[in-house]
């Protein structure tokens, strides 16, 4: 999804911060010369600098920046107006279920797999699956949502419970997104993550670590790295 502004390097770089998106442009694409040694399939970075001096519009004009090359997909997503909600992973999901994620062919592949009707399921009912009231919100959507559920497992006749489905759909979604990060790789900027709330600023990273954590992602955390440290001690306490 694009910021849909205008703002390029070319017309608009008053602070010349365009050596910035060259350099953040390189360390993206010799991203294994500096990955960490960890387990980690995606690569992280963290765009910090205190509230008002112009992440999103530097980030704007880096779009504008990669889709030119068109050497990768590249998705905005600002988590603040998202965090009045308890869940930080339906925003995502619903994000990810639009035409402007991917290509329009790869779009096209991605609504007939098995991972977009998961992702769907997700997005749906997210941790209420298959309880009574999924079905009383859903409707007549239910049986079509039972009948994709069936079809993600091997036994159609098995009475899975709400774990299995979601470990399933999970799972799901991850391979067919996968699929498509092989063919081009996707950069996913996540703006404003300091101004959430503490609850919703770790549980976004925590879900891109646990649930989008796949080969040839990059993740852009835009944030103020002071912010973050409060959010986390907030939330796990002062210790850690």
């Amino acid at each position: 999804m694009s910021l849909q502004s205008g703002y390029t390097f070319e017309e608009y770089d008053k602070l010349n911060r365009q050596p910035f998106a060259n350099f953040l442009f390189s360390l993206i694409n010799h991203r294994d010369k500096y990955r960490r040694p960890d387990t980690s399939k995606s690569y992280t970075i963290a765009l910090d600098a205190v509230y008002g001096s112009g992440k999103t519009r530097f980030l704007q004009m880096f779009q504008k920046m990669v889709e030119k090359t068109n050497q990768y997909s590249i998705i905005y997503y600002g988590a603040w107006e998202h965090d009045l909600y308890d869940d930080a992973l339906s925003p995502i999901l619903a994000l990810l279920d639009t035409p402007a994620a991917f290509s329009e062919e790869a779009y096209k592949r991605m609504e007939q797999s098995l991972g977009m009707r998961a992702l769907r399921i997700l997005k749906k009912v997210g941790v209420s699956l298959l309880s009574t009231k999924a079905k009383k919100h859903l409707g007549e959507d239910y049986n079509e949502l039972i009948d994709d559920i069936k079809e993600l497992f091997s036994e159609p006749e098995s009475q899975p419970d709400a774990y299995d489905i979601r470990t399933k759909c999970i799972a799901e979604m991850q391979r067919a997104l996968s699929s498509f990060t092989k063919e081009k790789p996707l950069i996913f900027v996540i703006d404003d993550l300091d101004r959430c709330n503490p609850s919703f600023a770790i549980k976004t990273l925590e879900v891109v670590k646990h649930l989008l954590d796949i080969e040839n992602a990059i993740y852009i955390f835009a944030l103020d790295m002071r912010q973050m440290r409060a959010a986390i001690k907030k939330f796990y306490g002062q210790e850690i």
